[in-house]
This record gives C-alpha cells, structure tokens and sequence, in this order.
C-alpha cells in the first residue's frame, strides 16, 4: 500500500477536494432526560481505625437560560447504619449530609441516590449579547472575579493571554467564544496532570477537567466576567447533533466532571464546559456543588478517617444512571469552518462566516518511490497518553491528612466488537514501513480472535483496499485490569505507507468483550477523524468528538523530519 500525497494539504489540515475540518457549530431544538442517578461507595478501612466520616452534597435544582435541572426524592442508602448523622446548610449552596462510623470494621457501603429531571434549550435570540465590558455587576458575584491559588488572575501570562484573546471583542458572546476558543485549542485532554491549576495548565499544555475549568475561570474573571466551579457527575449515554448527511455524537464517560458557570448581567449564572468546547451543557450532567474553584468543591464523595496506623483504606466508587425517558431533538449547522476542535453553541440565528479562502496553488509533490528508500529509524506515531492498567473506581488521598477526595478519572471508552464499528484516522507526514499498530483496549470477557486492518482514506472514510494484520486469539490477552496495549502485526505484510491519511479499524470474530479507551478531543487527527458504522455495515456516517488511543510502529527513513 503506497500512497503520493501532497505534503502542504496535510499541513494545512485540509483534504483533496474538500475543506477544513474543523467546525464551529450553532445548535438548535432540545433535550430532555429523566433519569435516576446512584453514587455509591464501598469502603474498607484500614486495621486501627477509630472513625470514618463520608460526606455528599445533596444536589438541587437549577436554571439557567440554557439548562433547567429539577431534583426529587434524595435518599441514601447506608450499611451498616452509621453511629451519627448530620446535614450542615452552606449559605448560598446545597446542604451536605455526613455520616460517620466510629470503630468501623469490614466493610462500609454509602449510596446516594436522587431522581433528575433535565431540560435543555438553545435560545432562539442572540444569548450574551450585553455590550463588553460589563459596565457594572452586582456585589453579589464580584467573590467571582477574585483569584485564588488554583485560579492565579495576577500570573502574567495568563493576564496578557486573556487581555490579547478578547481585544477585539464587542460583545459578551464574542468575548466568551474568544477565551473557550484559546482554551480548547491550548489544551490537550490528560487524565493524570501534574497539577491542576491555571498557571500550570497554561504552561504545560495538558490537563483534565479541572485543569480546563481552572485556566478558562482564569481568563474570563481577568477580563472582567464572573466564573465559579461546578463539580458534578456525568452520565455514559452519548447524543447525536444532526447535520443532515452526517451527524455529530459527543460522549461522556460515567463519574464526576468539573465545568464552569459565567455570570452575564441580563441572564444570570450560564453554564460552559471548556472541556468540551461548549457555550452550554447537556442533559447527561448532573450539577452538584460549586465554588471559586475546586479546592472549595471538595465536599462531595469526600471521605476522611481516623486511626489506621497510618495505613490508607481501601475506596471504590461507581455512578450510574439509568435513564427513564430520553429526548434529543438537536440540529446544528456550521457557523464557522476554521476551528481546530469541534466548538458547540447555542445558534441564535448568528451569520454564518465564510471559509477561509483555499490556499495558494502548490507545486506538485515529486514523484517518489517509496519502497526504495533506505528504512532504518524506529518511529512510534499516536495518541499515547492514558493510564495503563488504572482502576478508575478509587479515590486519591489528600496529601498530608487523614482525607480521601473523588478523583476525575473516568473511564473513558467504547465498546468495539458491540453494536457499531469505529474507525480512527492516522495522519502520516513522513513515510514508514510499517510493523505494527496497537491500540489500548481491555478484554472483558468471552473468546474470539481480534485483528485491525488499515484502510487508505477516501474523501474523510476509510476506503477501499484495507489490509489487515495477524489476528491474535482473546486467550493470549492479559486478563489483568484497566487498559494496555495491543499490538498487532503488520510485519510480514512489508507494507511501506507514503505520507497521507489512514484509518484504523478493529475487527472480531467469536463473542468477544472488548473496550478501546479514548481521549476527548483530538491529540493527532482531524476534527472529524473517528468515525463508526453500524457492525453490520453502511455508511461511516457518525463523527465521534474524540480520539482513541492508539500508536503506529514501524520504520521511517534516516534523516527524516
């Protein structure tokens, strides 16, 4: 398989014949999910301890003018029953209910349980529409334009970001799209950062939720816009936005989630997601705390403990939510072509703007043949970054105290030898010869053999002529847990692959369980660079706003880029 691509196309992140992928799209219509949310802990404390004390945030409605959230029937579920009980009111937040063992032995079991109703609109009139700056707010949120020491306002960089960002900006929409702009085309999504605060998301490059949340509440309260922390969970069901010939799914792993709310003076509190690039969230979060920043939203799933001799206990957690109706009515056209990431917002009818003009004409690519170049150089390209071998179901410890607080590590993944198949693009601007391609998966169960093939592009799908590799049996997979890496063998197929643009696919036989962990946002393809299809064929036509992890091995020439 040898392909000749034009090289200023792959820089330019445009594809023969067809334009930039990246998209900015306006939303209309509406979701509507009631559902029953469960977060459940199981803890085992350590030998010696003289108390455990559990802590949950009871959550409760909210409104705002893109998301409605009503809540019923809280309830917990708690065994054994605790020796003391106790719900403490925080002024101008939920109430947080504690529970405490003292001589706790074997093993303690704490759930909450609440019923949902959420609701989402996409505002038919222009939403932040209020002239930049605000020229006044209320006393009541300027808590909100203060730093802190997860949100620095006074580093440098982050002032002199957030002033060149929105120095243009006439209203509050623009300023606002401006910074989530910056943010989501700053950022790579990580699980494990180093650390989670604004200076260093802004300095590193990578972070996870809390660090997109703490960079983006940063920037907006430099320039004068109110935001606060929001602490929450999110739901494992995916929606699909209707473009017409293709369609948009954005997913969300289960287990807890941190977004931001702005304030705007003619509508109040509005909630963003720098994460996931979007001016709203939808109805697969659950809101359940907020605060200045994540040091304070600490109170939910917090466990702390006494005794112990030192020792850590042992904590799980799980959330599920079982959905009990589901509507989701949502349309979007592009409204700007030239976005690296996908960039969701509400529509209200803004002018769509025009595609940046094509570039200038280039030089044809020399007429190389590859399979005679000398290939010598170990070359390993992808999407590398994920916990290898994590259980994603415990808590991290809070330094230097007896306290355990929830951790935003999710597991996020799809099933691929389900329903659908998927399909991961793989940009190559340097030839190789090809050996192996692995991906990060977990085998859950059952037997069969796996294998990938690798499909040339065809106009942003895989084409035809896919080769596949060495199947490999279920039976050699590591039954250990999380996820590691797979490869499979391309060697003795002597593929050489010209630069240009590829898709990986994972195929089965027998009944076989298996995940592939994912990244959200894109690490190395395009905006719309996985796809899927149904398992029994037809048209890639979904577009998944993530990225699986995977790597491509081989060897590459000697000298090369």
């Amino acid at each position: 398989m040898v392909r000749r691509w034009s090289l200023w196309l792959l820089a330019l992140g445009i594809l023969p014949g067809g334009g930039p992928l990246a998209q900015h799209l306006a939303l209309s219509g509406r979701q509507e999910a009631r559902l029953t949310l469960t977060v459940r802990q199981e803890l085992h404390p350590p030998p010696g301890a003289t108390e455990m004390v559990v802590s949950f945030v009871v959550p409760r409605g909210f409104t705002s003018p893109t998301v409605r959230q009503r809540i019923a029937n809280v309830s917990f579920d708690l065994d054994p029953r605790p020796d003391h009980s106790d719900r403490i009111a925080k002024p101008h937040a939920s109430d947080i209910a504690v529970f405490t063992w003292r001589n706790p032995a074997g093993t303690l079991q704490a759930a909450m349980r609440a019923e949902a109703e959420i609701g989402v609109v996409f505002p038919e009139a222009e939403l932040a529409a209020a002239p930049f700056p605000f020229p006044a707010l209320p006393d009541s949120v300027r808590p909100f334009l203060t730093g802190t020491a997860l949100v620095q306002i006074d580093d440098p960089a982050i002032r002199a970001l957030a002033r060149d960002v929105t120095v243009g900006a006439a209203t509050a929409r623009e300023a606002i799209e401006a910074i989530l702009r910056t943010v989501s085309e700053s950022l790579d999504y990580v699980l494990q950062p180093s650390a989670h605060d604004a200076s260093t998301t802004l300095s590193s490059g990578v972070g996870n939720c809390q660090n997109y949340s703490h960079l983006a509440a940063a920037l907006f309260r430099v320039v004068g816009i109110p935001a606060r922390i929001v602490n929450g969970v999110t739901a494992e069901r995916g929606y699909g936005i209707d473009l017409g010939s293709v369609a948009y799914d954005i997913d969300m792993a289960a287990g807890r989630h941190s977004w931001i709310e702005i304030f705007l003076p003619e509508t109040g509190w509005v909630p963003v997601d720098p994460q996931q690039s979007a001016f709203f969230v939808s109805s697969r979060y659950l809101r359940i705390e907020a605060g200045i920043d994540n040091a304070e939203t600490v109170w939910d799933g917090l466990v702390r403990w006494r005794g112990g001799r030192g020792v850590q206990p042992t904590l799980r957690e799980t959330v599920v939510s079982d959905f009990l109706d589901d509507v989701v009515a949502i349309t979007g056209r592009i409204r700007d072509p030239n976005w690296r990431t996908v960039f969701l917002s509400p529509d209200g009818r803004t002018p769509v703007l025009a595609a940046a003009p094509p570039p200038p004409p280039s030089e044809p690519a020399p007429d190389v043949d590859y399979t005679a170049l000398d290939y010598s150089h170990p070359v390993t390209i992808g999407n590398f970054d994920f916990p290898e071998g994590m259980d994603f179901s415990g808590f991290r410890p809070v330094e230097g105290s007896g306290a355990s607080r929830q951790r935003f590590l999710v597991e996020s993944a799809e099933y691929l030898t389900g329903p659908r198949r998927f399909a991961q693009m793989v940009v190559l601007t340097e030839p190789l010869r090809l050996t192996a391609v692995g991906m990060a998966l977990h085998h859950f169960g059952g037997t069969g053999r796996l294998w990938v093939t690798l499909a040339e592009d065809g106009d942003g799908t895989p084409g035809a002529g896919a080769v596949a590799s060495v199947p490999i049996a279920t039976t050699a997979l590591a039954r250990q847990p999380g996820y590691r890496w797979v490869d499979f063998d391309f060697a003795p197929m002597g593929i050489v692959l010209s630069p240009g643009r590829y898709w990986i696919v994972l195929h089965h036989d027998g009944a076989p369980i298996v995940n592939g962990f994912y990244s959200y946002g894109k690490v190395s393809a395009p905006a719309d660079g996985t796809r899927s299809r149904p398992a029994a064929g037809g048209a890639w036509d979904r577009i998944h706003a993530f990225e699986f992890n995977y790597r491509i091995r081989g060897l590459g020439v000697a000298g090369a880029r």
